[in-house]
């Protein structure tokens, strides 16, 4: 054995269901569920409110990103095309002084 390993008293498949105090304690499934139940329809409504409420801000975070950010970031993209040409040209004054008129047609 591995130094600091302490072997489970408990065997493999069962199930420890006592307490502090040594009471079993049984779990009947087919109350939870009839709990669960009887909270869904009592609050159905805030549940599905909740739902619908973060879909919606899902929905119109997507919508931002990909319907009004993005062809802004394409417009931007093409505006910054020509200053970076005469950056790299080397025609700083040009990429400076001359914002969107062109110097030379394409």
């Amino acid at each position: 054995m591995a130094k600091g390993y302490r072997q489970s008293t408990q065997r493999k498949g069962s199930v420890n269901t006592s307490t502090s105090g040594g009471d079993d304690t049984i779990i009947d499934i087919a109350e939870v569920k009839h709990q669960a139940e009887n909270y869904y329809d009592k609050h159905k409504m805030l549940i599905l409110g909740v739902l619908g409420g973060l879909a919606l801000v899902l929905g119109g975070y997507i919508a931002y990103k990909y319907l009004y950010i993005e062809p802004q970031q394409k417009e931007a993209l093409e505006q910054m095309y020509q200053a970076e040409m005469m950056f790299e040209k080397d025609s700083f004054d040009l990429a400076l002084n001359n914002p969107g008129r062109r110097i030379f047609r394409i």
